[in-house]
């Protein structure tokens, strides 16, 4: 990348703390290049604390901005610790430099709290509660029909039809928790200390696996804890309605699947009019394939999901329950098994490779 013979004249035209009543508040830095440069700059980033209203500040972040010859400006946005910040002036620090190093600029900006607190989130709407908590991503509520007719090829008897209503938005994760994220729960005196088997195969953004229905209760009683919100894991009805985001054939892709889209035994029978494909025989990192029209990625395929029902639903109680709903398939699963409208289950104890978990919460806290 070319490096510019000019010094840049870096400087913070504007910051600004948008406060929400979802997730951590974020910090935004308007970033300009004085200079009209002819060729393209990097910038990197470094932000000390800010100081603010007593126990607010945010978190210290670092990066890369890349600018295009001709964009003089860009934007840094990084989360603010806590969402419960006075409408009053804040003052922020950034530090920038080129691509030589060279050219090092401190600059404070202050910007004026803007309150949306009265603004209802937007369906689509990603956030973040923490900087080590999942994304979440805000689905509207609405009817579907669950469970599958008798002509779906792989059909269970178990996916009886019934209309069903969500009747409010609600949020949930983009993603099957990683083990990023199980590891800060850990790191956070949370999650009974329980570190996981990786099989070898790495953490990071992986999907947490060889963990339990109970080790999953462990993590949302953490997550509530530490976030204030009330997190939790999807229900059945959730878990299907925001897996078929809004369609009504076998995947949310539609009528088949390929590994293309999701993680599977790609070289099992195929589904429908699909075709074989690849087997990666263990997890990939949560993302990686395609994403449904709420946003979610991975409903299908890579670890299949822990859900809060019970199997039996003739169980008088959550102690008597023997068996939690596992929705959504597995890396290591034929592709029939990956139909939104199936359903299998486990032991609420077993600690398994196939399995993961993803969460939900509502949009409003006590």
């Amino acid at each position: 990348m070319a490096v510019p013979t000019a010094q840049p004249d870096l400087s913070i035209a504007d910051a600004r703390v948008t406060e929400g009543d979802i997730g951590f508040s974020e910090a935004v830095f308007d970033v300009t290049l004085s200079h009209d440069m002819s060729e393209t700059v990097t910038v990197s980033y470094a932000t000390a604390d800010g100081t603010a209203t007593a126990g607010d500040d945010y978190q210290p972040a670092s990066g890369a901005l890349i600018l295009a010859a001709g964009q003089v400006s860009a934007r840094i946005t990084v989360l603010v610790n806590g969402d419960d910040i006075d409408e009053n002036d804040e003052t922020f620090t950034v530090t920038l430099q080129d691509a030589s190093n060279a050219a090092l600029v401190d600059a404070t900006a202050t910007g004026t709290i803007v309150d949306d607190d009265d603004d209802p989130p937007e369906p689509g709407s990603v956030f973040r509660d923490c900087a080590a908590c999942p994304a979440m991503v805000v689905v509207p509520g609405g009817s579907f029909t669950m469970g599958s007719p008798a002509s779906e090829a792989g059909r269970h008897d178990d996916e009886r039809l019934a209309r069903m209503t969500i009747e409010e938005p609600f949020a949930v994760g983009t993603h099957e928790v990683t083990f990023a994220e199980w590891d800060a729960c850990v790191a956070g005196g949370g999650c009974g200390g329980y570190r996981p088997h990786d099989e070898g195969w790495g953490r990071g953004e992986l999907p947490v696996i060889n963990v339990s229905w109970n080790d999953a209760q462990a993590y949302v009683t953490w997550l509530s804890a530490n976030t204030g919100a009330d997190y939790r894991l999807l229900s059945e009805v959730e878990w299907e309605y925001v897996a078929r985001a809004g369609t009504t054939t076998p995947f949310h892709t539609g009528e088949t699947i390929s590994t293309d889209q999701a993680n599977y035994d790609g070289l099992s029978a195929p589904y429908g009019p699909g075709q074989t494909g690849v087997y990666r025989a263990r997890t990939i990192a949560v993302g990686s394939l395609s994403r449904n029209e709420f946003g979610l990625y991975d409903v299908h395929g890579n670890v299949a999901e822990l859900v809060s029902d019970c199997y039996d639903t003739e169980a008088a109680t959550q102690v008597e329950c023997i068996g939690r709903v596992v929705r959504g398939g597995s890396w290591g699963a034929r592709p029939e098994f990956l139909r939104s409208a199936y359903r299998g289950w486990c032991a609420p104890t077993l600690r398994s490779q196939l399995n993961g978990f993803r969460v939900a919460r509502a949009l409003t806290t006590e």
